[in-house]
């Protein structure tokens, strides 16, 4: 459905939809277990997120990226991708996708061995849940 959706969507010059179609393929690939391809598809995302000036979109694609190689165990990778991300969520004043980002930056400090540095991206979480009013989040920082 997604290839049929995109040839649509490449036919109509529609890049906004192109952008989000890359998006649900990364998280198709993912789905069946192939983070790989994913990353593909997150950077053609990416790319017309920026093409686009589409901040919002940007950090999406940022956040999928990380995930992606977290997921293949490259944490330094997936690193760079958080900060990018948490960069984008503080000038645009998204403090959801703050949070996210400091949780992304946590988890793959702590599968580098770096607990302290994991802490201080946990608590920073934390304190964003508690500000935001997001208890769920807040419980989910005192687990990590």
């Amino acid at each position: 459905m997604y290839e049929q959706s995109l040839a649509i969507a490449r036919e109509t010059g529609d890049r906004d939809c192109q952008m989000g179609l890359f998006l649900n393929f990364g998280a198709a690939w993912v789905a069946l277990g192939d983070a790989i391809k994913a990353i593909g598809f997150y950077d053609q995302s990416l790319a017309i997120a920026r093409e686009n000036g589409d901040r919002r979109s940007e950090a999406g694609a940022l956040t999928n990226l990380g995930a992606s190689w977290t997921a293949l165990g490259n944490a330094r990778k997936a690193i760079e991708f958080h900060d990018q991300c948490l960069a984008i969520a503080r000038e645009t004043g998204d403090r959801r996708r703050e949070e996210g980002a400091y949780l992304n930056l946590g988890v793959a400090w702590a599968a580098l061995g770096h607990a302290r540095k994991a802490i201080w991206f946990y608590e920073q979480m934390l304190a964003v849940a508690r500000e935001i009013g997001d208890s769920r989040s807040e419980g989910f920082g005192w687990t990590n």
